[in-house]
């Protein structure tokens, strides 16, 4: 469920935000090609054509104009374009592995007629960027997090376990507070210690204590951020900051492998190891921001099973809302 304070931005806002930070901004290529009735099937035996450049840029899932994405034609005849799609494409239409560049069409080009495709490329493609962006979302915790209630919970008199939210199956997520508002006219919370909880990962609530029908339940608790766009718009660059250091490490390792090429072809270029101290600043800067707006550990409000409630429960010779009569 989405955090109480969001910063509400698409993936596609933090992805930019990488792209930029570490210079890798889309460029436009066109590769011509020419059928042979063959190359482009999906058939057993049949090869894709493969673009020159790769990962390639899907427009619909980051901030570029839909003209941007791929454009093919065959023979002057515009192809109908899908991205990774696992299914095969139909006539007419051309389906792209936005990774290897690799094009499948549902009608095999014929023998000499002319393909040409127009694209945008980039160093890092979309899923690497992605996968870094949600790594450093999930390492953001425990240290930053957002309180959650919920209060989709209505008790019976007559059931005395209930399903928690999906969310609270999460082992490192507990309850922190349970409150009950019995149906009165006037809408009060009491807080209440007569619970438990017990399945896998204490996914299911055992109340200990029977309440009215329609009282509602509230429970608060730590919740990690579930979307980029959870994060609180003060936190919401950390995870960037993981990206480009996670990006930057990983491109350290190309850099060292064609050093030996860049010399001989006489052309200028960092030499190795200038990527990684530059990853090892996003990195500082990342774990910087967390000490910053580390918040407190997370700890529960309200003593399970405590006597100072059971006890005028147990001694009670009629039924009271009321936990303090």
């Amino acid at each position: 469920m989405p955090s109480p304070f969001p910063n509400g931005n698409p993936d596609a806002y933090f992805i930019a935000r990488v792209r930029r930070n570490v210079d890798d901004r889309p460029r436009t290529f066109k590769d011509p090609f020419t059928g042979d009735g063959l190359t482009g099937g999906v058939a057993a035996g049949q090869t894709p054509w493969t673009l020159s450049r790769k990962p390639v840029v899907n427009p619909a899932r980051e901030n570029l104009q839909a003209g941007a994405g791929l454009l093919v034609t065959v023979a002057g005849v515009s192809q109908s374009v899908t991205y990774d799609s696992p299914n095969t494409p139909g006539p007419g239409a051309v389906n792209v592995i936005t990774e290897t560049g690799e094009m499948y069409f549902g009608t095999v080009p014929g023998s000499g007629q002319s393909i040409l495709a127009a694209y945008q490329s980039a160093r890092f493609s979309t899923d690497a960027i992605l996968d870094a962006l949600v790594e450093g979302l999930n390492q953001l915790y425990p240290e930053i997090y957002q309180s959650q209630t919920d209060s989709s919970i209505s008790l019976s008199p007559t059931t005395t376990e209930y399903v928690l939210p999906a969310i609270l199956s999460d082992p490192r997520i507990v309850p922190l507070t349970i409150e009950v508002a019995p149906p009165s006219g006037i809408i009060t919370y009491f807080d209440t210690g007569l619970w438990d909880t017990v399945g896998g990962n204490g996914s299911i609530l055992k109340m200990i204590q029977a309440w009215p029908p329609g009282s509602i339940l509230r429970v608060t608790f730590n919740q990690p951020y579930q979307a980029l766009s959870d994060v609180e718009p003060q936190c919401m660059w950390l995870p960037v900051y993981y990206a480009c250091s996670t990006l930057l490490a990983l491109q350290e390792t190309k850099r060292s492998r064609q050093s030996d090429i860049i010399s001989q072809v006489g052309e200028g270029a960092s030499k190795p190891g200038d990527g990684a101290q530059v990853a090892e600043m996003w990195m500082n800067k990342y774990l910087a921001g967390k000490q910053q707006f580390a918040r407190e550990e997370p700890v529960s409000t309200t003593v399970k099973d405590r006597i100072v409630e059971r006890l005028p429960y147990m001694r009670a010779t009629g039924f009271s809302w009321n936990p303090f009569s």
